[in-house]
């Protein structure tokens, strides 16, 4: 009759089980098979369970390959090992199998790495894995059969992780699963379907497909931890939720009816064919057709199934669409979209956000819709654009038709870009490039290299950037920092017409003595002023006592104003209209009022003030250099209910609790939002979302802002 076999000596042989052994036992000691043999071989034995307390060394650590037997269990305990020098850690051929891992398994075959497995299982069905250890192996698992049910709360270090092949199986994973090729593969091997299901709330970490669905199965892949490398879905109707995880990859979408929830990190999602329903969720989540041969038709405001070549797919709360080779058709909706064209004659849309257009390559339309809308023409071509021009021009990137236009960022080439008559931002990139603002209070920015930038009538901000730049405010009250290199400031008149004075910063201010030519110009970072019968080097000799600063108050009307302060501690106050107001050097107090404003504290400590009723459409403004730990916000509690209470003469801090980071209001305490990626201002009126949250103001994105920036009036 069978017996248990127990090795309770260290031995440099194999441990080869008879049909005398019912089962085998290793207690704490060293088990050394010699080249050529494994370290058990229990393919004759009788079935019975194998317990590893000690180590076990051999070309395969543990092999059984007899498929004549029931099932049984083998398990690696705490602080034992099983070591294959040559091949897999645990090979099992019967179905049925249990192997339970608390210690650590390493596999490695430096002839074939390739065929080399940590736990290897082939039997049919009802297999069982559980590991709470380390498995180290160029494939850490690879299983066989149906009903297979695999656990790891453990480590995995791996070239592939956990391959399976079969229908039905389960995979919970609450461990570290890190790989150099795959991470889970879910191969469904029988003609009929089964339904494959990943739960993750730990870590899978791939350099390829962090999970892959490789048959015709229904598969569901639910995280609410964190996933890095691709998701591939092929055929089945299957599910992604993460909802509550975060994915860094691609989730390429399968062949038939697959369902997408997001969570709050920003996703990409590969659209495929079937009729799919994919919902971004928060976060700013992008639907991709990138090399596609078929044509993109996606409209981001429809929130019902629409139909094209594709599918008919279902897309919500989603911000960024990129199109295919083809001719693509894409439209926004009402947030900050990223329409990208990539080849083909494309047709973007942007809606009513602030959106970004890429047509690429191609005859492109581009239509920015309501908002502050950007073309996008980045690369090494050199680009021309016009945006005075409503007809096709040829752009360098293809004959392309730019319609409600207001900004265009180009690349590295030398770039030649003009503005119409609205407020336009003409970023040039590297390259010699050439900006000219037009009409309108524009912003140009030169890049790297030696650029040339005329702002044109009306107030604009020029930058300079890398390079040697030569930069011309032209009429209005200019701002011109010419950054690094040796940088011109040109103007139109004789050095007898203007006024020059340096100001406490170091910066300079031109003021144009002729109404109605170049107006008051502040200069930084300029080494080089031009007037039309003389060049001055800067900076200036200093004036041996400098007249005492001028601290002015100046108030606008109800139509739009440009109030601009010297280098005194200024008031500013723009009464009613879309006001432009510059503070320039000193502590200023800024005050829009009602209207679209864009305000500009430059140096000094700086106060902004909202003291009128809040509207998201009409009345938030734009604070175009909020420093963090010097300019502060000032909210009249007349308005700001709920942020406690403050005067003119004594203002109150904001609590801490009052302040939220974030998209939205997190808890019913929050009263001010920021969102940093995007870098809005809110005032929620009850922290729940029960009330929409209003828009205050646009700062810069990513400010290391808190609560300690904002007093009560």
């Amino acid at each position: 009759m069978p017996s248990p076999v127990i090795i309770a000596q260290d031995q440099n042989s194999s441990v080869v089980l008879t049909a005398d052994a019912s089962s085998l036992t290793i207690n704490p000691v060293t088990v050394t098979a010699p080249v050529g043999w494994h370290g058990v071989d229990a393919t004759a034995g009788t079935g019975g369970d194998i317990a590893v307390y000690g180590s076990v060394e051999g070309d395969w650590g543990i092999v059984d390959g007899s498929t004549a037997r029931p099932s049984y269990r083998i398990t690696v305990h705490s602080g034992a090992s099983v070591t294959a020098r040559m091949g897999n850690g645990i090979g099992v051929a019967l179905g049925g199998a249990s192997i339970i891992n608390h210690g650590a398994i390493a596999a490695d075959n430096p002839v074939n790495a390739n065929a080399t497995i940590g736990i290897s299982i082939g039997g049919t069905n009802n297999n069982t894995v559980l590991n709470t250890g380390t498995i180290t192996s160029p494939t850490a698992m690879e299983i066989h059969g149906s009903n297979l049910v695999i656990t790891n709360t453990g480590s995995i270090d791996a070239g592939n992780g956990i391959l399976t092949y079969g229908q039905n199986t389960t995979i919970t994973n609450s461990g570290v699963i890190e790989c150099d090729g795959h991470g889970v593969i879910m191969r469904q091997m029988a003609p009929s379907l089964g339904l494959n299901v990943l739960t993750n709330t730990g870590s899978i970490i791939a350099r390829l497909n962090s999970v892959a669905s490789a048959g015709a199965s229904i598969d569901r892949i639910v995280n609410s931890g964190l996933i890095v490398g691709d998701i591939e879905l092929l055929a089945g109707n299957d599910l992604v939720d993460n909802r509550q995880g975060i994915i860094r990859g691609i989730v390429q979408m399968g062949d038939d009816n697959d369902t997408f929830y997001g969570g709050a990190s920003d996703e990409f999602i590969r659209q495929w064919f079937g009729d799919d329903y994919i919902d971004g969720g928060e976060g700013i989540d992008t639907v991709t057709f990138e090399g596609s041969n078929i044509a993109a038709v996606v409209d981001l405001g429809i929130t019902t199934a629409q139909s094209s070549a594709w599918g008919n797919d279902v897309y919500l709360n989603i911000e960024n669409v990129t199109g295919s080779i083809q001719a693509d058709q894409i439209k926004g909706n009402d947030g900050a979209n990223l329409l990208t064209g990539d080849k083909g004659d494309d047709t973007l849309a942007g809606g009513r956000g602030h959106d970004t257009l890429i047509g690429g390559l191609d005859n492109d339309l581009l239509d920015g819709g309501d908002g502050e809308d950007t073309a996008d023409f980045d690369g090494t071509i050199a680009t021309t654009v016009d945006l005075r021009l409503a007809t096709a021009q040829n752009t360098g990137h293809g004959n392309d038709t730019l319609k409600s236009i207001e900004n265009i960022v180009s690349g590295s080439a030398s770039d030649r870009l003009t503005g119409n008559s609205d407020a336009n931002r003409l970023v040039g990139g590297a390259g010699f490039d050439t900006l000219s603002g037009g009409d309108g209070n524009d912003v140009l920015d030169g890049g790297a290299d030696n650029d040339v930038l005329d702002g044109g009538p009306d107030r604009d901000q020029l930058i300079g950037g890398g390079g040697s730049d030569t930069l011309m405010g032209g009429g209005g009250n200019d701002t011109l920092d010419g950054g690094d290199g040796d940088d011109r400031a040109v103007f139109s008149g004789g050095r007898n017409d203007y006024v020059i004075t340096t100001l406490a910063d170091g910066s300079v201010m031109v003021t144009d003595k002729v109404a109605g030519r170049d107006g008051g110009d502040l200069l930084r970072n300029i080494e080089l002023i031009q007037f039309g019968d003389q060049t001055l080097v800067l900076p200036l000799p200093t004036e041996p006592n400098p007249p005492s600063p001028t601290h002015l108050t100046l108030i606008g009307t109800r139509n739009v104003d440009h109030l601009t302060g010297g280098d005194g501690n200024d008031w500013l106050s723009g009464a009613g209209g879309n006001d432009v107001l510059v503070g320039g050097s000193g502590n200023d107090t800024l005050r829009g009022g009602t209207g679209l404003d864009t305000l500009t504290g430059y140096s000094g400590k700086d106060v902004f003030v909202f003291d009128t009723r809040l509207n998201s459409r009409s009345n938030p403004d734009k604070l175009t250099d909020f420093r963090v730990n010097e300019d502060v916000i000032w909210l009249d509690d007349a308005f700001f209910k709920g942020i406690g209470k403050g005067s003119l003469d004594k203002p109150g801090k904001l609590s801490k609790a009052a302040f939220w980071k974030g998209a939205k209001a997190h808890d019913a305490s929050d009263r001010i939002v920021y969102d940093s990626s995007k870098g809005m201002l809110y005032y929620d009126p009850d922290g729940t979302g029960a009330a929409a949250q209003i828009k205050i103001a646009k700062l810069p994105n990513k400010l290391p802002l808190s609560h300690a920036a904002f007093f009560v009036i």
